[in-house]
Formats: C-alpha cells, sequence, structure tokens
C-alpha cells in the first residue's frame, strides 16, 4: 500500500516516539480508523493515509516525548562541540541566552516541534544543516545589532526553511544514485510544501513561510520554484541560501576553515550586496588558515593554474556576453531573458572582484616568473572565487541548452552556434601535484 512521505516517516519513527491521534479518526464514508487518545498502529496510519482528509496528517496526530526547547539547545551545543571551527566562532560571538530562548520560541508552535522531532530521527543530515543555518544567522543578526523579534524570526526560518523536505519520498532522499528528471523535480517541490506547512501555522511569522518558498530563488531569475528576480526575493531567504552554499562546503570540506572560503561568498554578495551577507563575511574572515592552503613547493603549479582557469572563464564570458547582447531587449521570450539576467549578474561579478580581468592574468605570469610569496594568499583567493565564478557560467550553459532543445528556427541556430563556441575553447590546464589538495576540489 503505497503512502505519502510524511506518514513513512511516521510510520518508521523508533519505539520511544509513539504515534496518537488527537481526536477520533474516521473515514469519509464514517468508517473509524482511530480513537482519539489511543496510539496509532501500522495499519491505521496507513488507513489515515489512504483517507485523504481534508486535515494534514500532522494536525490530527501527536507524537510521544517530541523535542523540547531544552533538548534542542543540547543539540546546538552537541553539533557545536563536534566541529572545532564551529566552536571557536561560537565561543567568542554566541549569545547563550539568545539561543536558549530562541529554542523556546521555535518550541511554542507544536507543528514545527513535530517536524522538527521527525526530521531529527528520519532526516539527520538535514536536521544538521537547519541547526547551522539557524545558529550563524542567529551570531549574524545579533553583530548587527539586530532585535529579539527578528532574531527570533531569522532564526526558526533557518531552522525550518528545508521543513518541505519531510514531505519528498524518502526513497529519492535516500538515493545513491544519479536521479531521474523526475525524481529532481520532485525534490525541487519542497519550497512550496514547507510554504504551505509553515503558512498555515497561527501567530507564525510571514517571513519564515516566505523564506522557506524562496530559499532557492537566484537573483538572476534561474532559481526554483518560481523563477524570481533579486528584489521580489525575500530577504531572509538570499542569507539562508548562502548558508546552505556555506554548509555544503563545509561537509564536504571538513579540513577547511570557513573564513577560507569567504571568496566564494564574496562573488555570491556581488549578485546581491546585502548588510547581513557583509555581517557574514566579517565574522568569518578572521576565521581564515594563518598559511596559505597550497604549500609554497606547489604554488608554482599552482600559479600556472589559476592562470588557465582565469583565462577559460575570460574566454567564455567573452563568448556568452557576445551572444545574448547580440538579441536585443526588445523581445519577448522569458526564456532569453532569463539567460541575459544571469549574464549580466556574472559580468557585474567579475568586474568587481578585480582579480578575474587579463590585467591579473599578467600579473600572474610576473608572480611566477619572480616568485613573489608574497602574493600568494592573493592568488588563493582568485582561485576560490573564480571557482564559484565558473560554478555559475556552467549552470548558465546548461539553462542555454534547455532553450535550445525547446526552440525552433534562427534563435536555436545562433544559440546551437554560441555552445560550439564555448566546446572550443580548451579546457583548464590541470597539475596532479595539486590533486590532494581540498581546494581543488571546490
Amino acid at each position: 500500500m503505497a503512502t505519502t512521505p510524511y506518514i513513512q516517516h511516521l510510520i518508521a519513527l523508533p519505539s520511544e516516539h509513539q504515534v496518537y491521534a488527537n481526536a477520533r479518526l474516521t473515514t469519509r464514508n464514517g468508517k473509524l480508523i482511530c480513537e482519539s487518545g489511543l496510539r496509532m498502529a501500522v495499519h491505521q496510519l496507513e488507513a489515515l493515509d489512504q483517507a485523504q482528509l481534508a486535515i494534514p496528517p500532522f494536525a490530527v496526530t501527536s507524537i510521544d516525548n517530541t523535542l523540547t526547547a531544552e533538548e534542542l539547545y543540547q543539540d546546538f551545543l552537541h553539533y557545536l562541540q563536534s566541529n572545532t571551527r564551529l566552536k571557536q566562532l561560537s565561543q567568542t560571538h554566541l549569545n547563550h541566552n539568545v539561543l536558549k530562548t530562541c529554542c523556546t520560541l521555535a518550541c511554542r508552535y507544536p507543528v514545527i516541534k513535530q517536524h522538527l522531532t521527525v526530521m531529527r530521527s528520519q532526516l539527520s543530515d538535514t536536521y544538521q544543516q537547519s541547526l547551522f543555518c539557524a545558529w550563524l544567522s542567529t551570531i549574524v543578526m545579533q553583530h548587527i545589532n539586530k532585535q529579539g523579534a527578528e532574531i527570533g524570526s531569522m532564526f526558526i526560518a533557518g531552522l525550518c526553511h528545508d521543513i518541505g523536505m519531510l514531505h519528498i519520498d524518502p526513497a529519492i532522499l535516500r538515493s545513491t544514485r544519479e536521479l531521474t528528471v523526475e525524481q529532481w523535480l520532485e525534490i525541487k517541490t519542497h519550497p512550496q510544501r514547507g510554504h504551505r506547512l509553515l503558512a498555515q501555522i497561527p501567530k507564525l511569522p510571514s517571513s519564515i513561510a516566505q523564506t522557506a518558498l524562496d530559499h532557492h530563488e537566484l537573483p538572476d531569475g534561474t532559481g526554483y520554484p518560481n523563477g524570481k528576480l533579486a528584489n521580489s526575493i525575500h530577504e531572509y531567504a538570499h542569507f539562508i541560501r548562502l548558508l546552505d552554499s556555506l554548509f555544503a562546503i563545509a561537509r564536504k570540506h571538513p579540513d577547511c576553515n570557513l573564513g577560507d572560503v569567504t571568496p566564494m561568498l564574496e562573488v555570491s554578495l556581488n549578485i546581491k550586496n546585502d548588510a547581513v551577507g557583509r555581517a557574514l563575511i566579517e565574522l568569518l574572515t578572521p576565521l581564515k588558515s594563518p598559511q596559505t592552503l597550497v604549500p609554497i613547493e606547489l604554488m608554482p603549479y599552482f600559479t600556472k593554474v589559476v592562470k588557465s582557469e582565469l583565462t577559460h572563464t575570460l574566454t567564455c564570458t567573452k563568448i556568452l556576453h557576445k551572444c545574448l547582447l547580440s538579441f536585443g531587449f526588445k523581445h519577448q521570450h522569458k526564456g532569453l531573458h532569463a539567460l541575459q539576467n544571469a549574464m549580466f549578474h556574472i559580468v557585474s561579478a567579475i568586474d568587481r572582484s578585480s582579480v578575474i580581468n587579463s590585467a591579473y592574468v599578467r600579473f600572474l605570469e610576473q608572480t611566477a616568473q619572480q616568485q613573489l610569496s608574497h602574493y600568494y594568499t592573493e592568488i588563493e583567493r582568485a582561485f576560490i572565487m573564480n571557482k564559484e565564478v565558473r560554478f555559475q557560467l556552467n549552470k548558465l550553459r546548461q539553462n542555454l541548452w534547455q532553450v535550445v532543445t525547446k526552440e525552433h528556427g534562427d534563435l536555436s541556430l545562433e544559440l546551437t552556434d554560441c555552445l560550439m563556441a564555448l566546446e572550443d575553447v580548451p579546457e583548464p590546464t590541470t597539475a596532479r601535484e595539486l590533486n590532494d589538495l581540498w581546494v581543488m576540489s571546490l
């Protein structure tokens, strides 16, 4: 019997989290499912699911031993203690009384308590990511002197932005294989699912549901689920998206200091320049590694790689910019407008980076020839910045392919020519001597 994702999670809960009926539950034709106050067996949860009641399952069920404010606070402490780099930032900047208050605030909402309990048990990686976003957003909001209500709202937004994942098929989330198009499309519905859930909670600030809806939107209009442009995306969502990216890097590269990847955030801030994001960089910058990320003896190899990568970025950008400008801006093609917006954001980021340009490429040649070691840290910064720009370029390239496959006629031909020109650009130089460095796999 097929069951919806949330019911699957309820069935899979361990014995300390028994599920009970909050009311007398019947099917639409009056057949009894479970009496109020009784524990629900698996077949009753399945029957509740099949009944397709107008009220969602979490509104008519309760769970034993739901997460308390103190347990949530202790989860934060345990998570921070397990990572020395996060611990360092917390010791310097975190007000524990504020964190405790925020935990109490979040646990005042029964629906949030239940979902966090289920997430903690069934989606531990998502739960850790939620802790990370809530913790760091609290520190940043304190740093820019926001008041209690705003800190609390941002904390809950960070904690709940992926709550919609509990309503995605668990088999898809557990899969180790490459996702099918259909599976990926289902995952991309989690912002709307989270928004619908949070928007129905009485007295919950609307900014929290809006953050859940918008946290995968991108300023250039290429995000999801609604393809919003910068000014229409909620400000909290911009910031939570940055924190999600930071968490992904920290999880993939546990040896890196958070301060070492701030150049990637700077590129994102070039796209959406906001005070909260700048405060995040200000907090993380002191955490940079005291030494270069690349050993001195490997710097000659590294400098050649950086020069090659910057050259590749500049060449691809020139091709894409020329192609997308050639169509003008008076057309009514939504897909082409999105491509042009993405291109302008990338060009703006490059222009303001101060290191992704032909002059800096020439400077790298001089640095390599004269072994100017005092510039090595700056070269690493240029490399990390360029990694983010290349990611944006590759995404633009993928979106361009999608437009080509849907179009016919002159537009399709011209975009295909552009893609063919990109294919002709030589791939950047690599050096096997650098393969073991974490910074190379950003």
